[in-house]
């Protein structure tokens, strides 16, 4: 599948700006609204399907390795002990 570069804004009209690799414009544009986001371009590209995550304005960070690690082995330790799936992830802030 090809490479997409794109620019959206969110409800908050920041501007974002990322990568997919879909089967087209199309379904970029439907993954993009999914997000609630509204593409400004899309972008064809070519290369690896590296996919980066979004960047939300300029006090955008990123997670680090090791907290990554540790959210990964806590999920897999409550998901081993039978915990329901809805009880052990925080709710989305609107």
């Amino acid at each position: 599948m090809p490479l997409f570069t794109y620019t959206a804004t969110n409800s908050k009209s920041d501007i974002i700006k990322g990568t997919l690799e879909t089967a087209d414009k199309a379904a970029v544009t439907a993954a993009l609204s999914k997000q609630g986001l509204r593409p400004l371009s899309i972008k064809e590209g070519s290369g690896s399907a590296h996919v980066k995550a979004p960047k939300v304005g300029l006090m955008s960070k990123k997670v680090k390795m090791n907290d990554l690690v540790i959210f990964t082995r806590e999920l897999s330790a409550m998901v081993g002990a039978g915990v329901p799936h809805s009880s052990n992830t925080p709710k989305a802030r609107h």
